[in-house]
């Protein structure tokens, strides 16, 4: 059984809690007890479900590359970028001068096809569990 203690557990080991501390900055802490009972209290909260949590654009699920900060539903992913980060235009068909001016950039050029490996899914990072 989930009680009060196993869940506090659980949701230490899944986040860094902080609280503020005598000198007005940031300090660990356990998760709030408080918390912790609200969340026994409404097992079944309908929240998203939240696969990771990416700083870069990805793949999604469906094969659409993520680009827009925010959630994804399909992709149960949340993009949030580095402060100051910006996406140049991504043309829908690149041309060879588009990537020959992406690989001028130092940008990847990609060779592998992932879909041949059976391990690989859209949506997914590495390295990557066998829990999903």
């Amino acid at each position: 059984a989930l009680g009060e203690e196993r869940l506090r557990y659980m949701l230490a080991r899944l986040a860094n809690w902080r609280r503020i501390g005598r000198s007005n900055e940031f300090v660990p802490a356990a998760p709030p007890i408080g918390l912790v009972k609200s969340l026994l209290a409404t097992p079944d909260p309908a929240l998203p479900v939240l696969a990771g949590i990416v700083a870069t654009p990805v793949f999604g699920r469906n094969g659409s590359l993520l680009t827009e900060p925010g959630y994804h539903a399909e992709a149960k992913l949340l993009y949030h970028p580095e402060p100051g980060f910006a996406l140049p235009p991504i043309p829908a068909r690149p041309t060879k001068e588009d990537i020959a001016q992406a690989s001028a950039k130092g940008w990847p050029r990609w060779e592998v096809d992932m879909r041949a490996h059976s391990t690989c899914q859209p949506g997914r990072t590495f390295p990557q569990g066998d829990d999903q």
